[in-house]
């Protein structure tokens, strides 16, 4: 059974990753169609991966096939009823018994899918919004709402695009699918270690360059592929081991290449699978999704090279032999010209092209590349086979997270407690942006613990961004102040799923790796609140206009990693620590006189730095 069952994961997937590429190139079906047809494969394919635990690797049990089988089969009946389903009046026309059966089932199976894929976070979280949709009715006036019976929340949440089938799903089983798609082309054609040996060639010869390697080539990775893990997991397998062979701790060589992984999801051009979903939750086009992201992005990465920069130099790192670096002429000769799919990416989402156009051209020009300029062409179509049948697995965490997510977005539209939420933080804050905003990331980083990015997101989209608003962000600022903490999530103690992935590959304690993994990034943690208060890193008002504020936030992020690290030129005091964390903290307001204030204080810091090690040389001499 075991056997057929692994056969089934294995053609079906291929199959429906055929079917992907084909929509990618005449369009997608009608919408209650394609969505529970997707859902119900790729549900089969968690409850026959992920036993009850949600551990990978161990063969399915009798309830585990009858899971699986359950899924086809609702999926199967919401295809069979989608046209009955899209001309019903809500609220109005009769649930028959036989859609009882399917939704209690559909919902259930969501909710077990979401334990063993999330956890028990998000499965509780809709738990609670289920009960609170059905009785709600019978609580005081401020959680009061109007009484809705099993039949409507079923109706609602099963039979419409406003509950599990929503725009959520839409994204994941349409664009997020096909950019899983050109990353496993890109791994079959072997792309990856184009970004490895640039990287290389860019950092090589400076102190710790084997972990600046690992910044910038999960930087580049990530440009392409969006998934914290699968970064971890691709680019990892190489930088973390290289990392530990220079010297560096385990801990922190597991530490660095989660912190760079995770920025992926926030790097243009293709983002993360919440970033897909953003453009859909809030009609911003996806290619203006890019642009405000550019800056963030970089600020993300400079945060993190510049405290591994300092680390290195505390530790005394030394660069790597010149003779062992990759010449970049020699890389950009013999491998440049995989870097076409990237920048035909970026081409086509600014010139207006859907991303699952722009994705499915990317990958055919990617495998014409692959088939002209590699040797091994046989090599390389039995392993892209093998890498589109496998896709469907990573897409299995993420069709869970957006179903779950479906059911609290439903519910919150059906009770209005959205609203009310939003007007709830707006009240906690006192009406000061700052609390508001400290208030967000605490809520994003606690309901993200053991979710991927975009469960994190959409949770956060639809609980914290309104709340933002009010206090006088724009939905612009708003969705991506949430979206970068949503980030943020994977690294953070208890629960930080990408740095469990990396400690795996390090060899050392997951909690151990998070906690370093979540000291790392503390620097980058200030960006979204720069952008908060400065919108023109969000290139709101045109490039020009954000020049000013990119140099002041790099100050700030260079002030912070000093003050974090405690070091500069050398050693740095704790008086100099505080005026750069004080410094920091200055030049996240916009002001000009703030700013002043910031940068003065990095100028006594550099005096200060100066002269001690101008006394050291003396001493020494």
């Amino acid at each position: 059974m075991a056997k057929a069952l692994k056969k089934y994961v294995y053609y079906v997937g291929l199959a429906l990753s055929l079917y992907q590429l084909a929509i990618g190139l005449f369009g997608t079906p009608q919408s209650l169609v394609h969505r529970p047809l997707v859902a119900g494969i790729l549900l089969s394919f968690l409850f026959i991966n992920l036993d009850v635990r949600g551990k990978k690797g161990n063969d399915p049990r009798w309830y585990d096939i009858i899971l699986a089988f359950l899924s086809l089969a609702c999926g199967a009946y919401a295809i069979f009823c989608s046209k009955g389903f899209v001309t019903r009046y809500l609220y109005l026309t009769p649930v028959k018994p036989s859609e009882y059966v399917y939704g209690i089932i559909f919902l259930l199976l969501v909710l077990e899918a979401g334990r063993r894929a999330l956890g028990w976070v998000m499965t509780t979280l809709c738990g609670v919004m289920i009960i609170y949709t059905l009785w709600g009715h019978l609580l005081p006036a401020a959680l009061y709402h109007r009484k809705f019976s099993l039949g409507n929340l079923i109706e609602q949440l099963t039979m419409t695009t406003e509950g599990c089938f929503g725009s959520p799903t839409h994204s994941a089983v349409t664009v997020v699918f096909m950019f899983v798609l050109f990353g496993c082309c890109l791994n079959a054609t072997k792309t990856g270690e184009l970004f490895m040996d640039l990287s290389l060639s860019l950092t090589g010869r400076f102190s710790g360059a084997t972990a600046k390697t690992a910044v910038v080539s999960s930087g580049l990775m990530g440009m392409i592929e969006g998934s914290s893990i699968s970064n971890v997991v691709t680019t990892g397998t190489f930088t973390i081991p290289a990392m530990k062979k220079a010297g560096f701790p385990a801990i922190f060589a597991g530490a660095v290449e989660t912190v760079a992984s995770c920025g992926g999801q926030i790097m243009p051009p293709v983002m993360g699978a919440a970033a897909f979903i953003m453009a859909d939750y809030t009609g911003i086009p996806y290619s203006s999704i890019i642009k405000y992201a550019i800056i963030p992005a970089l600020l993300y990465y400079v945060c993190t090279m510049l405290q591994v920069h300092f680390r290195s130099k505390k530790l005394g790192m030394k660069g790597i032999p010149k003779d062992e670096i990759p010449r970049i002429w020699t890389v950009v000769k013999t491998k440049g010209v995989f870097i076409l799919p990237v920048v035909l990416i970026i081409y086509m989402l600014m010139n207006g092209y859907t991303p699952m156009r722009a994705g499915f051209v990317a990958i055919l020009v990617n495998l014409a590349l692959a088939l002209v300029f590699t040797r091994d062409r046989k090599g390389v179509l039995k392993s892209l086979v093998r890498e589109f049948s496998n896709s469907s697995g990573q897409m299995t965490t993420i069709i869970a997270a957006v179903l779950n997510a479906g059911i609290i977005i439903g519910t919150l539209f059906m009770t209005g407690l959205g609203m009310r939420l939003s007007s709830f933080i707006v009240k906690l804050a006192g009406g000061q942006l700052f609390i508001g905003l400290l208030f967000a990331m605490l809520v994003a980083i606690l309901l993200g613990m053991g979710m991927p990015t975009s469960g994190a997101y959409i949770v956060m989209a639809t609980l914290v961004a309104p709340g933002l608003v009010k206090l006088g962000l724009s939905v612009v600022q708003a969705h991506m102040f949430v979206l970068y903490f949503a980030c943020m999530s994977m690294l953070t103690p208890p629960v930080a799923i990408a740095a469990y992935a990396a400690a795996s590959i390090a060899d050392a304690p997951p909690s151990k790796v998070g906690f370093q993994a979540w000291r790392l990034a503390l620097a980058a943690f200030i960006v979204p609140f720069m952008f908060a208060y400065g919108p023109d890193l969000l290139m709101l008002n045109g490039f020009l206009a954000s020049v000013w504020p990119f140099i002041t936030a790099l100050a700030g992020c260079f002030s912070l990693a000093v003050g974090l690290e405690g070091f500069m030129l050398h050693d740095a005091m704790i008086v100099e620590r505080v005026l750069a964390i004080g410094a920091a903290f200055c030049l996240i307001n916009t002001s000009i006189v703030t700013d002043i204030i910031g940068c003065a204080l990095i100028c006594v810091i550099v005096v200060i730095q100066l002269a001690s090690r101008k006394k050291q040389l003396l001493e020494r001499s």
